[in-house]
């Protein structure tokens, strides 16, 4: 396995306008390593009807990030933890559905 890249931003960015998007899977090699960023693990920003699933989201400065309207955006089964700040700051999103 290679060793995670880090850059000086965030991991995993979905802006507004990101539709339909598939970030990891259910099977284990389909998984993604977002660590060691200096930005958010994950930062969701209007997403509509996107999965993250499978991840690891782990050692970021921030956590994961998400809002305004997230229409059936779907976070699920992914392992976030040991980020700087809070793991999870999704209070200003709505319709976002994490499991």
């Amino acid at each position: 396995m290679l060793p995670a890249i880090s850059n000086q931003q965030g991991g995993i960015y979905f802006d507004q306008g990101t539709y339909g998007t598939t970030n990891g899977g259910v099977k284990p090699i389909q998984a993604n390593f977002i660590k060691n960023n200096e930005g958010d693990g994950l930062n969701i920003i209007s997403s509509a009807k996107s999965q993250i699933i499978g991840n690891d989201v782990s050692s970021n400065t921030l956590d994961l990030y998400a809002t305004w309207d997230c229409n059936g955006t779907i976070i699920d089964k992914n392992i976030i933890k040991n980020n700087s700040t809070a793991n999870y700051e999704t209070n200003r999103a709505t319709c976002l559905i994490v499991r």
